[in-house]
């Protein structure tokens, strides 16, 4: 999708729009409401309603004056942006934008407004919950910290402008590859799935070395050295599907019962990677396995572990290869819905979707 590029006066103009809004909710708090109130059920303590609505519409006044007051302040704020805005001001998501210098946060409200210059950010951090999205966290130099709704283009704009506090290590496998004090990160491409997944590397002498054979070994997968992993993640959410219904996990995330091979890697959200001289292991998220996560395992081109858990590794020798959560092929057979379970897991879908 085209980038928009936004001028100052249509800021400003979002910002009127909202200062409005704000002032349509004052009126309605403070006037419309109590003489509802006291239109519908007459209240016969009528002095102890005077008193009451008065210091509640005096917090809703002082509320008032420090909207405004702080509206005008960022209007002021914006003038001496304006050069920077026409230039170039670009909607990240609903209400946050992207300039050179700032990330400006106009929704929320007049008071809730924010212009970050981007050089007071000390760290940004993103992390995820169980039930959402997840955030995004920026600490500025104050010691402040403001957290936003997780966006990839807000968090790649972040780190292109973050002040570089690491060696950037330069290599034709490994996207942007940096090194910190106590752990590096980087990104590598996995053509099985076709996607570019970041990998976080710890307690490790040679970094390069270590992400570039970890790079190298992810392109020997192919498609068809996933299909079985596929399959067995199929059978993985089914046998979810027999045991706990169509559940808040699934409905959040819009997984369809009737998920097929062709479709389930749309809902399972590649995480990470980890290569050994043996094999090599894929992590995921998946709704159906929200609190541990899901990972596929190979020793060499064997697939040895499909299953719960996302610390499971080729080298792995403990029973979990070997137990009934293990989905491979070579452990487990295929898990199959009867209509019964149809039947009722359509129950349950029908249910949450009310």
């Amino acid at each position: 999708m085209e980038e928009k590029v936004f001028k100052y006066y249509e800021i400003v103009e979002k910002m009127k729009n909202e200062m409005k809004r704000s002032n349509r909710y004052f009126y309605i708090f403070t006037l419309f409401i109590p003489v509802v109130i006291w239109a519908v059920f007459n209240v016969e303590n009528s002095m102890g309603m005077v008193y009451v609505y008065g210091a509640f519409y005096l917090f809703e006044l002082c509320t008032y004056i420090y909207r405004n007051a702080t509206f005008n302040n960022k209007l002021q704020e914006l003038e001496r942006y304006q050069g920077e805005i026409d230039k170039y001001c670009v909607e990240m998501r609903s209400g946050i934008y992207a300039t050179e210098y700032s990330l400006m946060i106009l929704s929320g409200g007049a008071s809730k407004n924010k212009i970050i210059k981007l050089e007071d950010i000390e760290s940004i951090d993103s992390y995820t919950q169980s039930d959402g999205p997840g955030n995004i966290r920026i600490k500025l130099k104050d010691g402040e910290f403001i957290d936003i709704p997780y966006n990839n283009k807000i968090v790649e704009f972040l780190r292109r402008k973050e002040p570089p506090k690491c060696k950037k290590l330069e290599s034709d496998l490994v996207k942007d590859l940096y090194v910190y004090n106590d752990y590096a990160e980087g990104s590598i491409f996995v053509p099985a799935l076709n996607k570019y997944c970041e990998i976080s590397i710890h307690d490790v002498d040679n970094v390069l070395k270590y992400a570039e054979d970890t790079a190298r070994k992810a392109r020997e997968y192919t498609i068809n050295d996933i299909k079985d992993a596929i399959t067995c993640s199929l059978w993985s959410y089914r046998d979810y599907l027999k045991e706990y219904g169509y559940d808040k996990s699934l409905y959040r995330k819009k997984i369809p019962i009737d998920v097929s091979e062709n479709n389930i890697l749309d809902y399972m959200l590649f995480t990470g990677v980890h290569a050994t001289d043996g094999g090599i292991a894929f992590w995921f998220e998946v709704p159906w396995e929200v609190e541990h996560g899901f990972s596929w395992v190979f020793k060499g081109k064997d697939l040895i572990y499909v299953g719960s858990g996302q610390d499971i590794f080729p080298n792995d020798d403990s029973s979990i290869l070997g137990s009934s959560g293990n989905y491979a092929r070579k452990y487990h057979k295929e898990v199959i819905l009867t209509e019964e379970d149809k039947k009722r897991i359509e129950e349950t879908y029908k249910k949450n979707q009310n």
